[in-house]
């Protein structure tokens, strides 16, 4: 491929995924409010052990509630790198989940580790690149594709092979796992088909951003690249943006229960202000706002 090709490809990919995650977070931000939960407890907000709730206290209504931080990052740091979730609720696929995860993370770690040579070679110091960072860069990145690819065969297989999961398996499902593990099987062919895959790696990165024209990639790192790059523009519009919308699962909705001020008022006035499209007669819509639906008599809604 020549190198004018190459900047097309990665650059559009890269432009289309910093797109399409920024509307869809905008998208998401600018939600109607949702639906408390009001769930307990909440970590941080108590100052005992398991966490609590504001509405626990008496007086709740006259004073915000007080959260500390740091137990609800450890939340976050068990759900996102151990899987806790999944540990609760589905055991059975949890190993398996916990190897694609993992085999994400260490998959960006190793780019992460790529980038930081491609830097002291872009600075003419290239003789000088850590040769640790190059060695890690390279069992990191290994570790991860093996973990992933692994993970993801057998996410596969259970699907394929056991009913209870086959019966809810979309095809855009298979699809999803089909195409990361081919990102992880091509990452292995990378790391084993070139003959210095970090140092190969980190060159490649450095005459992209440098603009070089004489950008190339050896046969099996062209692969995974063109894999990549098609994985990376393709991620927005799938289920994986979860790695995004965590957020709002979590602290805009499992966890908020801040007390309704000036801002969420309005915010609740344009979402009462929008018409009702329910058909059921105990809401008995015929054209109304759901203010106006909420602030009629039950007899009201009941008999319109």
């Amino acid at each position: 491929m020549s190198g004018i090709l190459w900047y097309v490809l990665v650059f559009t990919a890269l432009a289309i995924f910093l797109g399409a995650s920024t509307y869809r977070f905008a998208t998401l931000m600018n939600l109607a409010p949702h639906l408390r939960w009001e769930l307990a407890p909440i970590p941080g907000e108590r100052g005992d052990s398991h966490g609590g709730s504001h509405l626990e206290e008496g007086g709740w209504w006259q004073k915000p509630p007080k959260r500390r931080r740091l137990p609800g990052i450890i939340y976050m740091v068990r759900e996102i790198a151990l899987m806790k979730g999944i540990f609760k609720t589905n055991r059975a696929l949890w190993p398996f989940s916990l190897l694609l995860h993992g085999g994400v993370y260490l998959t960006v770690i190793s780019l992460i580790l790529h980038l930081t040579n491609a830097i002291f070679m872009a600075v003419d110091r290239d003789a000088a690149t850590p040769a640790g960072t190059e060695r890690a860069a390279l069992a990191i990145a290994a570790a991860g594709y093996l973990a992933g690819a692994t993970g993801v065969l057998a996410l596969i297989l259970k699907r394929v092979l056991e009913s209870r999961y086959r019966n809810f398996t979309s095809p855009a499902l298979y699809f999803k796992l089909s195409f990361l593990l081919a990102l992880f099987a091509s990452g292995l062919g990378a790391l084993f088909g070139s003959a210095d895959f970090p140092r190969e790696t980190a060159a490649f990165i450095k005459d992209l951003v440098a603009i070089n024209g004489t950008i190339s990639a050896s046969p099996a790192l062209a692969v995974h690249i063109v894999i990549a790059s098609l994985f990376v523009a393709c991620l927005p519009f799938t289920d994986m943006f979860h790695f995004l919308a965590k957020y709002f699962t979590y602290h805009a909705v499992r966890w908020d229960n801040a007390l309704t001020d000036k801002h969420l008022a309005q915010r609740l006035e344009g979402t009462f202000s929008r018409p009702a499209s329910w058909s059921a007669p105990h809401i008995a819509a015929s054209g109304k706002s759901w203010k106006e639906i909420i602030t009629g008599s039950n007899e009201e809604n009941a008999t319109a």
